[in-house]
């Protein structure tokens, strides 16, 4: 069994590409499954009115997360035994079913916080490979957003744009930029016009994938040994995800209702500062924020 992690921003592919890299794996003949992050998020305490809990919460924080039980059924899964996972809505913010997931040749992990869990929490002795996923343009990122959670989370634009500055973009540089260094493998999500032209970006980035399993599986024959989750030095850091970062959040200054990125970005990435921090002027400020007013 080997487990692949599959983490970047919200709105960021995460989705799309599991299901892509999924469906791939099986045509192949290999049994796969997906441990989707969101569905172990905590419900809506009973006696908190939905509507304001929503608005008001904070879900882009770790502690958001039963982590502990989502560690739990992975040493399960890992030891053969299948498991009965919660199904999450978030129209409700509560557990509307169980699933069982049972044990495969490969169990893809995609979250937010998919490369801070494996940073903080992955198990010893158990096989992964890690993916990171980015796009060009963070616009392009809350935009995305902000269709799916109207579409499919009943919310509307104007609290999609609240959270996003007052939780979301916060939390990405906190906890998903900050645990992006390292991983196996890279994907930069391109923006295409139209659902052929996004299928075409996921296909190559799921071959990527099941490449860079392919590689890891041959290389720990040879070397005749298990990767650990304490094996990080050895990932490979390239390309700088410093700079992707950097350049695709180049506007989160003025949307996180600060003139400047970089005190947003400082100390994410240690002392990295990049060539990214400017200082907006009136008429470009006025600009964004015109297409992006709640």
């Amino acid at each position: 069994m080997i487990f692949i992690i599959i983490g970047g921003a919200s709105g960021s592919g995460k989705t799309g590409l599991s299901l892509h890299l999924l469906n791939k794996l099986k045509i192949n003949g290999v049994s796969a499954q997906i441990l989707n992050m969101d569905d172990y998020y905590r419900e809506c305490p009973e006696e908190v009115n939905v509507e304001a809990y929503r608005r008001d919460t904070n879900f882009d924080t770790p502690e958001m997360l039963h982590l502990d039980l989502l560690n739990e059924h992975i040493a399960l899964l890992h030891n053969g035994t299948s498991v009965t996972k919660p199904v999450f809505d978030f129209k409700t913010n509560r557990r509307i079913d169980k699933e069982q997931v049972h044990p495969s040749e490969v169990i893809i992990i995609e979250g937010i916080f998919a490369q801070y869990f494996y940073k903080k929490y992955w198990l010893p002795n158990v096989t992964v490979v890690t993916a990171n996923v980015a796009t060009d343009s963070y616009l392009d990122i809350i935009e995305r957003r902000i269709s799916r959670d109207i579409e499919h989370r009943g919310r509307i634009r104007k609290d999609c744009l609240k959270q996003e500055r007052k939780y979301v973009g916060p939390g990405f540089l906190k906890y998903t930029a900050s645990s992006s260094m390292g991983a196996d493998t890279y994907v930069t999500n391109e923006h295409r016009d139209g659902l052929e032209g996004q299928n075409v970006i996921l296909d190559a980035a799921a071959d990527e994938i099941i490449a860079t399993v392919n590689k890891k599986l041959e290389e720990q024959k040879l070397e005749g040994k298990q990767e650990t989750g304490d094996d990080n030095e050895s990932k490979n850091s390239s390309p700088s995800v410093q700079e992707l970062v950097a350049k695709s959040h180049l506007l989160a200054g003025t949307l996180f209702q600060t003139r400047k990125f970089e005190g947003h970005f400082s100390g994410v990435f240690g002392d990295f500062k990049g060539t990214f921090a400017k200082e907006f002027t009136e008429k470009e400020e006025e600009e964004i924020m015109a297409q992006y007013k709640p």
